[in-house]
């Protein structure tokens, strides 16, 4: 996949969202040879998914107003195909608790290259609206020295220029209120990386936690001004809630 604009992380991941405020995790798990799984983890606060039940009920979209499948394995499943050549479908197991309903998907792939992930998936009958069309692309080699290398291209134009929410700081906070996001990859030994973001052998190419980043109302501010990506690197710099790397290239190196 390709992270355009990787660093415009609420344009990116947060638009199809604000439906619910969903809570998503993508960790891929990697191996020497290129293959892996994907587990891809979304949940919602009990609390919310009643008041988008509420909302969409009032609103007369009968599609929405019943969302006590929204969660559906049927639906993890036939999201493979969405994946890219080479991907299958391993489970989806349902999340339900007290405090929040969701699921886990897991998909296995043969060659990290052929995968095909836009940043997130919100769950069918969720969207609102812009669907994320960012893609990451992935190049993966083995090394001389028996060591795999993976490749990230982060597009150089990338900028936080599109960087747009709610003005209304009110509404804002109620639109992405609980709302978090995170990408990584999980590797065996982690050689080296110039992803700053690391604990073990996981490397986190996309942190976003959004009530963090509202309550600091000048550093969003100067995140919607900055047009390049120098601009991007000083705006991001000391904000708490985003982690995300604007170098052109992120390299991942590991062995078994």
């Amino acid at each position: 996949m390709r992270p355009r604009q990787l660093a415009a992380a609420f344009i990116v991941v947060a638009a199809p969202l604000l439906a619910g405020c969903f809570q998503t995790s993508t960790l891929v798990k990697l191996n020497p040879d290129g293959s892996g799984t994907l587990e891809q983890t979304t949940t919602m606060t009990v609390k919310r998914l009643a008041a988008l039940q509420s909302l969409a009920a009032d609103a007369g979209d009968k599609d929405k107003a019943d969302l006590s499948d929204l969660f559906s394995a049927d639906e993890a499943r036939a999201a493979v195909n969405k994946l890219g050549s080479g991907v299958t479908f391993v489970s989806a197991d349902k999340i339900d608790t007290p405090e929040r309903k969701g699921i886990k998907a897991v998909y296995a792939f043969k060659d990290i290259r052929t995968l095909t992930l836009s940043e997130l998936d919100t769950p069918a009958g969720a969207e609102i609206g812009v669907t994320p069309n960012t893609l990451v692309d992935f190049t993966f080699t083995k090394l001389p020295n028996g060591h795999s290398l993976l490749t990230i291209k982060n597009d150089s134009d990338a900028s936080l220029g599109n960087l747009q929410t709610e003005e209304n700081p009110d509404m804002e906070a109620a639109a992405f209120a609980e709302m978090k996001v995170v990408f990584a990859i999980q590797v065996g030994h982690l050689v080296k990386t110039n992803v700053p973001y690391v604990n073990d052998g996981t490397v986190t190419l996309l942190s976003v936690d959004v009530d963090q980043v509202l309550a600091d109302r000048a550093s969003l501010q100067k995140m919607r001004k900055a047009s390049s990506v120098g601009g991007a690197k000083a705006a991001l710099h000391g904000v708490k809630g985003i982690k995300v790397s604007l170098d052109p290239e992120l390299t991942i190196e590991f062995s078994k």
